[in-house]
């Protein structure tokens, strides 16, 4: 098995608000992001997985590389939808 370090930037702009998926974009990425965890971890222990809100004035790091689901749950718990999104500095940052 190959340890693998992942991270995930969801794009928590006003643009997904939108409700083309049930109830909304916003949560259908939570959703992904917990589905993902899940499965990395699951399929190796010692996987990490990382988050990023892409959102606001700049990118914020929610939760940094883990293997612990309370670490994530606890990262993105406060996360609401914010102004516009800066995908180029998020993907910068995740690098």
């Amino acid at each position: 098995m190959v340890l693998e370090a992942t991270v995930l930037i969801i794009d928590n702009s006003e643009w997904s608000r939108n409700g083309d998926y049930t109830p909304s974009r916003f949560q259908a990425q939570i959703d992904s992001v917990h589905y993902l965890f899940s499965i990395k971890t699951n399929d190796n222990p010692e996987n990490t997985v990382g988050v990023i809100a892409n959102a606001g004035e700049t990118p914020e790091v929610l939760v940094s590389l883990t293997a612990d689901l309370g670490v994530l749950l606890k990262g993105m718990h406060g996360l609401g939808v914010r102004s516009e999104s800066h995908f180029d500095t998020g993907i910068q940052i995740a690098q």
